[in-house]
């Protein structure tokens, strides 16, 4: 769908093309947002903001972490002190096997919780619109 407007681009004098669908600024269609995207100010905005999410990344982090200690700590007591074979993959500790897979999957949780967040956060700016 094109508009058409009197208005000049805000960064050189062509027509305008297009207004950003959050601030409702004109740009010509050289300057126009790409899809999924806002314009500068807007998205310069947005990664400002974004610091407000440092604190729950870090909530997301140790519940991960507390998540696998406790998976650790109530699993341990009923494993063998040794296991594997010839061609068995592991360490011949379970307990140490069970460590390394806690460890790797708060790693992942962690990454998980925190890429969630970043993708809810992006969606929410990019539906925001103007609020004048």
């Amino acid at each position: 769908m094109i508009r058409r407007s009197n208005r000049t681009c805000q960064l050189c004098t062509e027509t305008a093309f297009a207004p950003c669908t959050r601030c409702e600024t004109t740009f010509c269609m050289e300057h126009a947002p790409m899809p999924g995207t806002r314009c500068l100010r807007c998205e310069l905005g947005y990664h400002n903001d974004k610091q407000v999410l440092r604190p729950y990344f870090r909530i997301g982090a140790v519940i991960s972490i507390a998540t696998f200690v406790w998976l650790f700590l109530s699993v341990k007591d009923g494993l063998p002190l040794r296991s594997g074979g010839m061609r068995a993959i592991t360490t011949g500790f379970p307990v140490i096997d069970l460590f390394i897979l806690c460890v790797l999957g708060a790693v992942v949780m962690s990454a998980a919780v925190g890429t969630s967040l970043g993708y809810i956060y992006r969606r929410r700016f990019l539906a925001e619109r103007s609020r004048d």
